[in-house]
């Protein structure tokens, strides 16, 4: 039965529908989450400033065993390395920073991260993290799902070629994850860093010939690398 239809008996008997909404906390707007919010600075940015080393975060969710479980996920813009995840039953600041910090002790602090106004970025210990290493901290406009378009480019790729999980265990979700990041990083090549893959681009930005090949040795696990310079 169509809603006007109801509408009409109801207007007939005289009676008037009465809903009841569930009162939820905007944290866009919220004064709690206020000091911790930031503008869109990466939209403001040179095309020099644009240069530098930026970072863009975001969690995805999945379903394994019928249980969720997310993904937090840290790439570089300009290259579009992954540099960074952390797979977790929790989406929360914490996991944010964990994710974060593992980039930073792999491949050094960026120059800005950025990300969406979703409850794990504008809390005071993610703001506080970012402070600490002198991190420029960017967030997308309100419901301007194309300032984050690169990560979320990312996790449409990756929900679409790893497909369903659900029949997935932990564990096999967790190889399956490893595995895609690593033919991302180091197999495909992306139009938009000119047809080389996310590593090449990665360390012809930031090494100069003598320091790639340590360098990429340092990146890859002994078995990734193996791998990489078997084909």
């Amino acid at each position: 039965m169509s809603e006007n239809k109801i509408s009409k008996i109801l207007k007939e008997l005289k009676l008037e529908a009465r809903y009841k909404r569930n009162k939820i906390k905007n944290i866009h707007t919220s004064n709690n989450t206020k000091e911790y919010r930031a503008e869109n600075k990466l939209n403001h940015l040179s095309k020099n400033e644009r240069d530098q080393e930026i970072w863009s975060i975001d969690f995805t969710e999945e379903k394994i065993a019928n249980k969720k479980i997310y993904i937090c996920v840290t790439i570089s813009i300009n290259t579009r390395m992954i540099v960074g995840y952390t797979i977790s039953k929790k989406n929360n600041s914490q996991v944010a920073i964990e994710t974060i910090e593992k980039a930073i002790n792999k491949y050094g602090i960026p120059t800005m991260i950025s990300s969406d106004r979703g409850s794990p970025f504008v809390s005071k210990t993610y703001h506080d993290t970012l402070k600490e290493y002198k991190i420029i901290q960017s967030m997308s406009r309100p419901r301007k799902a194309v300032d984050n378009r690169y990560i979320e480019t990312l996790f449409n790729s990756m929900k679409t070629e790893i497909g369903k999980t659900d029949h997935l265990k932990m564990d096999e979700y967790i190889r399956i994850v490893e595995y895609w990041i690593y033919y991302y990083n180091t197999q495909r090549l992306h139009s938009s860093i000119g047809y080389i893959t996310p590593l090449s681009k990665y360390v012809k930005t930031q090494y100069s010939e003598e320091e790639k090949y340590d360098q990429i040795k340092k990146i890859l696990t002994e078995s990734e690398f193996v791998e990489l310079n078997s084909k």
